[in-house]
């Protein structure tokens, strides 16, 4: 098994629901009044276009959410045309 470099990100709020796991790194999903649902969404797409993952699980020692973003550690693992922050046409030429 590889072991990757990892951020785990926590909360200590009450979680989320169990039918909603799979689904809120979904473009559009919310369960929010106000909310649109791009932020998880693009966040996840980010992490893999880097070649990492992004994933979200319940905690169960205690109450809350955590998200993990695991990254590449070889060469060979980033993806081959990364796009570079700020690049308006994702490496496209003009």
């Amino acid at each position: 098994m590889s072991r990757k470099p990892f951020l785990e990100i926590t909360d200590n709020g009450t979680g989320i629901n169990k039918e909603h796991v799979d689904k809120i790194f979904s473009h559009g999903f919310t369960t929010k009044k106000e909310g649109h649902g791009f932020g998880l969404h693009s966040s996840a797409n980010y992490v893999t276009e880097m070649g990492g993952t992004m994933t979200a699980k319940n905690r169960q020692d205690t109450s809350g959410l955590s998200i993990i973003l695991s990254f590449p550690t070889e060469i060979n693992e980033l993806p081959a045309n990364p796009v570079k922050a700020g690049n308006k046409n994702n490496g496209q030429s003009a």
